[in-house]
């Protein structure tokens, strides 16, 4: 009898899954929206670097300002939740005002905010980590630029390993940062870099870029619906963050010299996924138009589609 049971079962099992209808990007998407009961699971490590010179200083300390006003409301993120590091004593003090954690940004308290992450966020939450100011290269290392030592993409991947919540969000918005990209990488990752690797080296738009959007102070754009699919995710923030800084560029007829970076399939190789929705400018009038909308990104292995699932807004 036992000899007979076996191809039975097997095929009850066969026909349960036919019964059972796939996962459609629909489905994919309302269980990736889905959102707590209670407050947000999104934490935030705000890492803000050496500016170099009083005005870029002024600017970064102003960005961080709106980072920390904005993320609250914008992004759901809990005081509890945020820590941040800043450039130097006088952005520090300047940055009091926020009630947040504050302390200096050095290569051991990163570590510590790393490791702050990683021992209270829980497995399922969400874990950003943004890298704020200038950078520079040597040899075959991208230096981000903090007090005492500049850390290197190689050294900071080996801090961000302990880092193993099922979410997690890094945004590099310094120059060179596209070196960071393959050492950082991971399936589970979603990472965003201001430049791409090997090709740009000077000071970045995005930072400040990042603030005014996120404060809903953007001269061109602002955090919409930009891709059509119903609902305004990180991957919305970013292509919005983009198309700021082409229209930047643009308005002041200056050669753009700062091409983001999208990897979010884990392999450690960026798409430039705003590029289908930049406007298209004649070369005979420099009229601009915007482009026809491509459909959503709803194929797994493409780079936007983890972060089209990601809802900007958690609470």
């Amino acid at each position: 009898m036992t000899g007979n049971r076996k191809p039975l079962f097997v095929l009850v099992l066969f026909l349960v899954g036919l019964a059972r209808p796939a996962m459609s990007d629909e489905l994919v998407t309302d269980a990736a929206n889905a959102k707590p009961s209670a407050s947000s699971n999104r934490w935030l490590l705000l890492c803000c670097g050496l500016a170099g010179d009083e005005l870029h200083h002024d600017r970064l300390t102003d960005a961080c300002k709106k980072i920390l006003e904005n993320c609250g409301p914008k992004l759901g993120i809990q005081p509890e939740r945020l820590r941040v590091l800043a450039g130097d004593e006088p952005m520090k003090i300047a940055l009091q005002a926020s009630k947040v954690e504050i302390d200096q940004c050095t290569k051991e308290s990163i570590q510590l905010g790393m490791q702050w992450l990683a021992k209270n966020a829980a497995p399922q939450d969400e874990v950003w980590v943004m890298l704020l100011g200038h950078a520079n290269f040597y040899g075959n290392r991208s230096q981000f630029n903090i007090q005492d030592r500049d850390i290197d993409q190689i050294e900071f991947a080996k801090l961000a390993a302990d880092i193993t919540q099922q979410r997690q969000v890094f945004m590099l918005t310094m120059p060179v940062s596209g070196f960071w990209m393959k050492p950082l990488a991971k399936p589970n990752r979603v990472i965003m870099t201001a430049t791409e690797p090997g090709l740009e080296f000077t000071g970045t738009e995005m930072p400040y870029v990042i603030a005014d959007v996120l404060a809903g102070e953007g001269e061109h754009q602002g955090v919409e619906d930009i891709d059509g699919d119903g609902t305004v995710s990180l991957l919305d923030f970013y292509l919005a963050v983009n198309l700021e800084i082409e229209a930047r560029f643009r308005s002041m007829e200056r050669l753009q010299t700062e091409h983001a970076q999208l990897d979010d399939n884990g392999d450690g190789k960026g798409s430039e996924v705003q590029s289908a929705y930049l406007p298209i400018v004649s070369k005979e009038d420099d009229s601009v138009t915007k482009p026809e909308l491509p459909a959503p990104i709803s194929v797994e292995s493409l780079d936007g589609f983890v972060s089209r699932h990601i809802p900007l807004q958690t609470n």
